[in-house]
């Protein structure tokens, strides 16, 4: 089964196709799924391993690192959704959802990238989202933009439990056995604190001290959610 089924309008340059096979092999985790994941990714691509030893150093040193983000970034809109199918379903099916610097990857290929547009599938049964007596409703933009922020959060934490308070998400106590143990920051505004995986807002969000409404305040806000699966979880019924 093919991993991309977005119609590409227009091929990738060779720079493109590159940069976009040397993110998934980040994005994955080395096991069986994953190898087999990148092996099936590639040959779709039509990306050749000797070329890509060739390329990739050559990016990197005539862009630098940024390089990599600039090239996705300016990408048409069209090849950004095929690249976010790739970059999602390495989450998913190359079993890169179990690695913490996976997920940090992935936030960072979506915030630089301007791939706003990508989701995860986070399976949505059994899934318990409350809020905390802190917080009375929550605005559709910032539903949009906490959509992602919970399907990551969960897929860290591997826990189904979720509370929502003024200034930070507690997403219980952690079952991944790839980040149990750790302490501190683990992933951008994500945090281990006494073994449950925290959330804690950036200056984009905001809670009103008397209508304790979490707000987004920040540039540029979301229309339509990261996530549309867990943003029906929490909008309208937190709104």
């Amino acid at each position: 089964m093919a991993i991309n089924t977005v119609k590409l309008n227009v091929p990738f340059t060779q720079k493109e196709k590159y940069v976009i096979a040397a993110n998934l092999t980040c994005l994955v985790a080395d096991t069986p799924k994953g190898n087999q994941f990148i092996c099936d990714a590639f040959q779709e691509l039509n990306i050749d391993h000797y070329e890509m030893r060739r390329i990739i150093p050559e990016i990197v040193e005539t862009e630098g690192q940024d390089g990599f983000f600039r090239i996705i970034s300016t990408m048409s809109s069209n090849k950004k959704k095929v690249a976010q199918q790739y970059f999602g379903k390495a989450l998913i099916d190359g079993d890169g959802k179990d690695k913490p610097d996976a997920i940090l990857i992935f936030q960072t290929l979506v915030e630089r990238c301007g791939l706003r547009d990508a989701t995860v599938e986070v399976p949505i049964r059994n899934i318990n989202v409350r809020l905390d007596s802190s917080v009375k409703s929550i605005s559709r933009a910032a539903a949009c933009h906490l959509s992602s922020v919970i399907a990551n959060g969960i897929m860290l934490a591997q826990n189904n439990d979720v509370v929502i308070y003024k200034d930070r998400i507690d997403f219980g106590r952690c079952s991944n056995p790839e980040i149990q143990g750790m302490s501190g920051n683990i992933a951008p505004n994500f945090y281990m604190e006494y073994g449950n995986v925290i959330y804690r807002f950036g200056s984009n969000l905001k809670c009103g001290w008397l209508s304790k409404q979490i707000d987004y305040v920040g540039t540029m806000a979301p229309t339509s959610p990261d996530n549309p699966e867990i943003f029906n979880l929490i909008y309208p019924r937190f709104a």
